[in-house]
């Protein structure tokens, strides 16, 4: 289930940085972008590889752009995720995709805040994730839980 969940996350992460790409108005030649997972499986690896193939390999994606990742493993640990928050705020990056588990969402979401570092979380859907207030830099593409519950019941 792992890789099916990853596969998913990765598809959904593509189409978010071409987009992301797509909209600045002069693309950069090179970009890359810090996607942070939860587990170190090479078929991870291969996902990612195989995705920015294919993207590269077709100039009417983007244009004179090659797009690569870093890939940060957590581990479902917070205090790696943090610490992960931290080297990117040290490197003066200022944008991370990931984060799918809302445990982890919700610390590296707060050291994020403070250091500077934009989310981009995929899955998690915690509400208190949404409050701007205590996650000033946290986004997700995820319906909050509540309002997940919401529809449900109706």
């Amino acid at each position: 289930i792992s890789i099916i969940l990853m596969l998913h996350f990765m598809s959904k992460t593509l189409l978010l940085v071409v987009f992301l790409i797509i909209s600045i108005h002069a693309s950069p030649t090179n970009y890359t972008f810090n996607l942070m997972v939860f587990t170190d499986e090479p078929q991870i690896r291969t996902v990612g590889n195989l995705a920015m193939e294919d993207i590269n390999a077709n100039p009417s994606i983007l244009p004179e752009t090659t797009i690569d990742y870093n890939f940060t493993p957590v581990f479902f640990n917070p205090a790696i995720a943090i610490e992960a928050i931290i080297d990117y705020s040290n490197q003066n990056e200022t944008l991370v995709i990931g984060n799918l588990v809302d445990d982890i969402a919700v610390q590296s979401g707060i050291v994020g805040g403070v250091y500077g570092v934009a989310q981009l979380s995929a899955t998690a859907s915690a509400t208190f994730l949404t409050d701007k207030l205590t996650y000033p830099y946290f986004t997700t593409l995820a319906t909050p839980s509540i309002d997940q519950v919401n529809a449900i019941s109706d």
